[in-house]
């Protein structure tokens, strides 16, 4: 039985005015955002308010879909049930839900979990940590840019009483800290990154003198890993917003890190080499769109945007991103495919589908992060051209 405690607290006529609110949105927000904008509007919330009323609402989101009144809904669909559901019933059946072995997952995912641990191979106990995790906020997670460094971060979390557990570059925090503006950041000593991210990021392999491109870097979170990790090689970032470059500059300068190379590439067939790669890149990473399943603990409003057709929509998506970056791979080069989704429609169907189609050679495939680590949950391929 979980221990939300939605209808006999002080704070619960608030509570459920935010949670009207939310409910009047015609589709699921991005909850994050959406409640920083919420809860700045009542200036009389301090600080233990607004984690309260957070903490509340992720954990109702993370739950929701496990109540017994929704298994016959898929998630888009029950997120409609829930809007018409009084307010005061819909939190007394939540606090009444014994979720934990479903992970707040509705019979409507039973099939793709189903397939996640058929291919997996996970045991009984790989299961129930990994739905009881789903239940759970993620914990943070900081990449140290420079081994040399190790010594001063780890001063400066004592300094900000901040406990952790270390683990090579990794560092898992264990208290709740905002690090936007300290020097942990402003200083370039690292950089906030899931360690299932970090844990992508380390089977990007490539010799001194080398070239990878990270053909859809986003914010460049990857990309300024794979440039600590390989000093001597040349990363090429590229995304199809432009503003994004500018970000991974400024960046990179903080982290002191003067191998990283914005590119431009607007996911057209069409795209300019930089000159160091003009045989071919050694190394492309796809870390493609996707549904970001595997990071449901920390973004729960993406359970209820999946539906069978925008899957297939992102399978064919994602397939269509590996054939356009394709003819940029170097003989002999190495493609590596990531999601941050759990979902085998997303992830071994798409590499199978690129070996039988394009020609490729799976090395490896395999799921990183939750559930064996208290992380995200990622999925990582690496392919190789037939020769």
């Amino acid at each position: 039985m979980n221990t939300l405690n939605l209808l006999s607290s002080p704070r619960t006529p608030h509570l459920k005015r935010i949670w009207t609110d939310l409910c009047a949105e015609r589709e699921v927000p991005q909850l994050d955002r959406w409640l920083v904008n919420r809860l700045k509007q009542d200036k009389r919330f301090g600080s233990k308010d607004r984690r309260f009323y957070a903490d509340a609402v992720f954990s109702i989101m993370r739950r929701a879909l496990g109540l017994d009144e929704l298994k016959d809904y898929e998630p888009m669909i029950a997120w409609q049930k829930i809007k018409e559901w009084d307010v005061h019933s819909f939190f007394e059946a939540i606090e009444k839900l014994d979720d934990k072995a479903s992970g707040g997952l509705s019979p409507w995912f039973d099939s793709y979990l189903n397939e996640r641990i058929q291919a997996s191979g996970w045991s009984d106990d790989q299961k129930e940590a990994f739905l009881s995790k789903l239940l759970t906020r993620a914990p943070l997670w900081l990449r140290l840019n420079h081994l040399d460094k190790k010594p001063r971060l780890e001063k400066l979390l004592g300094e900000l009483n901040v406990p952790f557990e270390s683990s090579g570059l990794a560092y898992k925090i264990l208290a709740e800290k905002n690090f936007t503006g300290t020097p942990v950041i402003e200083d370039g000593l690292a950089e906030v990154q899931d360690y299932g991210s970090q844990l992508l990021g380390l089977s990007v392999q490539v010799k001194d003198g080398g070239t990878i491109w990270d053909a859809c870097a986003g914010g460049g979170g990857k990309s300024l890993q794979l440039a600590s990790l390989h000093p001597k090689a040349y990363i090429y970032a590229s995304d199809v917003r432009a503003y994004k470059s500018t970000e991974l500059l400024k960046r990179s300068a903080r982290a002191k890190l003067k191998n990283v190379h914005p590119v431009l590439w607007d996911g057209s067939n069409h795209f300019d080499r930089p000159s160091k790669a003009a045989q071919g890149f050694d190394v492309i990473l796809v870390d493609a769109p996707c549904s970001g399943s595997g990071t449901w603990r920390r973004s729960p409003d993406g359970r209820f945007k999946i539906s069978e057709s925008n899957l297939s929509e992102l399978h064919n998506l994602q397939f269509s991103i590996i054939k356009k970056v394709l003819p940029h791979l170097k003989a002999g080069g190495e493609l590596v495919y990531a999601t941050c989704s759990w979902l085998v429609a997303e992830n071994e169907a798409v590499v199978n589908r690129a070996a039988k189609e394009l020609g490729l050679t799976v090395i490896e495939q395999t799921i990183k992060g939750s559930p064996d680590t208290d992380a995200d949950t990622l999925f990582v391929a690496r392919l190789r051209v037939q020769v």
